[in-house]
């Protein structure tokens, strides 16, 4: 038996589409929660998954004030390299509301969370990066190419891995700030987040680098194109 855990906004379109899977893999015997919105819980627990509210969505999704999105990924997840110094550091900003994401570790890791903070082991980036005004990530690659398909500008801080080269990319391409280091004091933290969100030009340069990525084509089109245009020279 395995264990899988599903996450959707709580939206119609977004939860029902995933029950029949669920009931699939319930009916061969593996275990299954579902975390969404509070009202989704019949049909959820209809379906034959165990139910886990996500509470605070909401706060998400009113728009009243930005939303700071911070996450280590999935491989280097020690909270105290940037989850603890980011909260810590965002903690007095009242205007801002940061969501802190795991990457599969119970958010009890994080300890306290401030008044202007709320954690998940996971939340679906592609639900969530449209509500986000800055991703604050340890550079990991994935991280980097969904933020930029939505046009966030980041602050990143990361040193392990190819990380030293992705941050120097997010710094060099002017949609963000690289913080140089892998485990950044949490006012470097803040004043990164507030240089990001204050200067236009970083929102801006990766709202062009989401439209370059976003010509119309398939990701199979772009490989061809790529393809060629290294065969074309060699065959001339």
């Amino acid at each position: 038996m395995a264990r899988f855990l599903f996450a959707a906004t709580p939206a119609t379109g977004h939860v029902t589409p995933a029950l029949p899977l669920v009931r699939a893999l319930r009916d061969a015997g593996h275990e299954v929660r579902f975390t969404t919105g509070r009202e989704f819980e019949r049909q959820v627990t209809r379906a034959g998954a165990a139910f886990t509210p996500v509470p605070w969505w909401p706060d998400v999704t009113a728009g009243d004030r930005p939303v700071v999105v911070v996450s280590q990924g999935t491989i280097a997840t020690d909270p105290a390299e940037l989850l603890r110094p980011a909260l810590t550091g965002l903690a007095p900003a009242d205007d801002l509301l940061v969501v802190a994401v795991t990457g599969g570790a119970d958010p009890a890791v994080l300890g306290p969370l401030p008044a202007n903070a709320r954690a998940a082991a996971f939340v679906p980036f592609a639900e969530l990066f449209p509500y986000a005004s800055v991703v604050v990530t340890n550079g990991g690659y994935g991280t980097i190419q969904l933020a930029l398909a939505h046009g966030l500008p980041m602050v990143v801080a990361g040193r392990t891995e190819d990380k030293p080269e992705t941050t120097a990319r997010v710094a060099w391409s002017g949609v963000g700030v690289d913080l140089r280091t892998q485990r950044p004091a949490a006012d470097r933290v803040h004043s990164g987040v507030r240089r990001v969100l204050t200067d236009p030009a970083f929102a801006a340069r990766a709202r062009a680098l989401r439209d370059e990525m976003d010509d119309g084509s398939t990701p199979e089109r772009r490989a061809v194109a790529l393809i060629e245009a290294v065969v074309r020279p060699a065959a001339g």
